[in-house]
């Protein structure tokens, strides 16, 4: 969903921010928010910031169109032990 969502795809600047990916949940979802764009980034399926103090506050395009791969990916982060 949100490798396609208008909200991230065609926002200016494209990319993924928790406050995006919020807007994307339903209320009762929305405290998920930061632990999704967590995933995300521990997946590497994020283009990386252009530096390490904009990680949390810039959007950050998916680094690829291949859906199954960031599934894939983010799944596998989502199911590691801690």
């Amino acid at each position: 969903m949100l490798a396609a969502a208008p909200t991230i795809v065609a926002a200016t600047p494209p990319g993924v921010t928790k406050g995006r990916i919020s807007a994307l949940l339903a209320p009762e979802e929305r405290r998920h928010a930061a632990l999704i764009m967590e995933w995300l980034d521990k997946a590497g399926v994020l283009v990386e910031p252009r530096s390490e103090a904009l990680r949390w506050r810039e959007p950050r395009p998916f680094c690829s169109d291949d859906i199954d791969w960031i599934v894939a990916r983010v799944r596998l982060v989502h199911t590691e032990a801690p």
